[in-house]
């Protein structure tokens, strides 16, 4: 008699049936406007639920400690319960009429994201308007966000991630271009109520900022509505570029940021890259995907699987300040930094010398077609995906567009990307970690940058 296991292992080891034809997407209707305030707005019907969903981006570079301080205790403030101001007007403050709203502060960004009932959404639109416009703030407010404050800051200073990615962006970009989160404790005692509404209402303008709304909406009516009900939010003069990565990436320098006391090591790698809207991107997409993009990709299979040496290993195509970089990253033990380290330059390398084959580019392909798709099945992804996309030069029409792009993709195309795009000596970067992991570092044969250990 055959038993339960034997049975299950028979019909698991079947070939799976191959896949129908994939649908094609059409992207839905939308609306791509830009008022005369500066604030761009993307609406877009997809009336799958009485929902409508928010994201709401406001493009904004702390250079300083103390304008860091003021950008995260803003972003705390935001919809906080326990303040004065249009919130009261609507009951609780970050739970809205079956809906929710809430602000988060990223290194390049303010975001602001909500959702709720389509009905309500004039009604969700005022709350986000007289936040920006008219926060009223007492002492006792700031001195609850000032402890919030200080508290998430000691969290992210002992986080080799999180400092990782801030000294990658000023690495990148230049000292002048940002500071880290982790710094803005020493600086909240500072910040009084009447300075936090002065920055806010020069720092957090629209000029340059984006909108999304996603949902069951007829983008005209919705587009007037913001107009209507943000009138009062005007742009000041707009802040001056950030440099682009092409001229500030430096082409040699892998820069130790010492983490005392760390249990675990973080490593990021990046060099230029192009944009979305870049006729090489789809295959950058795909060679990207092959490398590090999956969790059956070289860069995975290499540091996880074969060797056991990284708890994290992936890459992708990222965008701060709007300007693309290709970033490789992993996270593997203090004693396993070098041998990380040379693994990952090494699989750079191997993508020159042995490009993505014809199997992995398929495989490549339907990952990210899927994603996508996968991506595009609820309003609260779909609005997240196209603030995203938004926020590296994309147009909506990209979404629908670039399945076909990734299908016109032939491997020659994929080979030359990785030959152009992964050569290790394209890279610079940083490694967070304890200075126990100096010595290893500083000895390592590896291809790519050198190590920059001045100031350890």
């Amino acid at each position: 008699m055959t038993c339960l296991h034997d049975r299950l292992s028979c019909r698991c080891a079947r070939s799976l049936p191959a896949s129908g034809p994939r649908a094609d997407h059409r992207f839905p209707p939308f609306r791509d406007v830009t008022l005369p305030s500066g604030l761009r707005i993307v609406a877009v019907r997809t009336p799958s639920a009485p929902m409508v969903e928010l994201r709401l981006r406001i493009p904004h570079i702390a250079d300083t400690p103390q304008q860091q301080a003021l950008a995260e205790l803003a972003a705390t403030l935001l919809f906080a319960p326990d303040t004065d101001g249009p919130r009261r007007r609507y009951g609780t403050s970050r739970h809205v009429h079956s809906g929710r709203v809430g602000a988060v502060r990223g290194m390049d960004c303010l975001a602001i994201t909500a959702y709720g009932l389509t009905d309500r959404l004039g009604e969700l639109l005022d709350l986000v308007a007289g936040e920006l416009t008219g926060p009223s703030l007492t002492e006792q407010a700031v001195e609850r966000a000032r402890h919030r404050v200080n508290a998430q800051c000691a969290v992210l200073a002992a986080d080799p991630r999180v400092r990782a990615a801030e000294a990658l962006f000023r690495h990148c970009l230049g000292e002048s271009s940002g500071r880290g989160r982790h710094e803005a404790a020493q600086h909240t005692a500072a910040v009084t109520p009447t300075s936090l509404a002065v920055w806010t209402s020069a720092a957090l303008t629209s000029r340059g900022s984006v909108l999304v709304l996603v949902g069951d909406i007829e983008p005209d009516d919705a587009i007037a509505s913001v107009a209507s009900s943000w009138a009062g939010w005007q742009a000041q003069a707009p802040a001056d570029p950030l440099p682009r990565p092409h001229d500030l990436v430096r082409p040699h320098g892998l820069r130790f940021i010492p983490l005392p006391g760390a249990h675990q090591s973080h490593i990021v790698l990046a060099a230029p890259a192009v944009s979305p809207m870049s006729p090489a991107y789809p295959s950058l997409d795909i060679a990207n995907t092959a490398f590090g993009g999956a969790i059956s990709s070289r860069l995975s299979q290499s540091l996880r699987d074969r060797h056991g040496a990284a708890y994290l290993a992936q890459s992708g195509v990222v965008h701060p300040g709007g300007r693309p970089l290709l970033v490789a990253q992993a996270a593997t033990r203090t004693d396993r930094t070098a041998t990380t380290l040379e693994r990952m330059c090494r699989e750079l390398a191997r993508m020159r010398c042995a490009s993505p084959t014809a199997a992995e580019c398929d495989a490549a392909r339907a990952y990210l077609v899927g994603s996508m798709l996968t991506a595009l099945s609820s309003q609260a992804s779909f609005a997240s995906l196209l603030a995203d996309l938004l926020a590296a030069d994309a147009s909506p029409g990209w979404i629908a567009a670039h399945p076909q792009r990734l299908d016109d993709v032939t491997p020659r195309e994929v080979a030359d990307a990785a030959a152009r795009y992964f050569a290790p000596d394209r890279f610079t970067g940083v490694v967070v970690g304890d200075p126990a992991c100096l010595p290893d570092l500083a000895q390592a044969s590896r291809p790519g940058p050198p190590l920059i250990t001045e100031g350890v």
